[in-house]
């Protein structure tokens, strides 16, 4: 998606909606400046381009009691061809919240939330560790996020 399929109406609306998804229509519209029929448009054209995936709720790990946040680095015996079964695997275990193919010396990146370091190891050990086609983990522990925001929307490429 080029960024020129955007103008600074679309931006607007994407910024107002960054912070709260649930904001009504008519809210940005006031916000805006703009009639509550174009923001509705807009949103529909944003989510046909995908630009706008979708609407989601945001939960808090730490509250319900996942204390620990890691990630791992995952090495793979065979990249190419193990690459896609270790992923349908992985995305089988419901500690991990995000997996990424990445470059380097490994070739999977996982975020894994788990209730404490013995809930980390068995999730590691007796889970990650027994997918055909993984070698090794190297795991890092987050002690806190310092921040988190979506990609920033620019006006012509700047």
């Amino acid at each position: 998606m080029e960024n020129n399929q955007i103008d600074s109406i679309d931006r607007e609306i994407i910024e107002s909606l960054k912070d709260d998804a649930r904001k009504s229509y008519l809210q940005v519209a006031k916000e805006l400046g703009v009639s509550n029929s174009m923001v509705h448009q807009r949103i529909g054209r944003l989510k046909k381009l995908d630009i706008i995936t979708k609407e989601k709720l945001s939960i808090n790990p730490k509250e319900l009691g996942f204390d620990t946040c890691s990630f791992a680095y995952i090495e793979l015996r065979e990249p190419v061809n193990d690459l896609r079964p270790v992923a349908d695997q992985l995305e089988k275990i419901p500690e991990i919240v995000e997996c990424n193919h990445i470059s380097g010396s490994h070739t999977l990146l996982v975020k894994i939330y788990c209730k404490n370091n013995n809930h980390l190891r068995i999730v590691l050990y007796d889970k990650i560790h027994q997918i055909p086609g993984v070698v090794g983990t190297n795991t890092f522990i987050s002690f806190e996020t310092a921040f988190k925001r979506e990609v920033p929307i620019f006006e012509h490429g700047l």
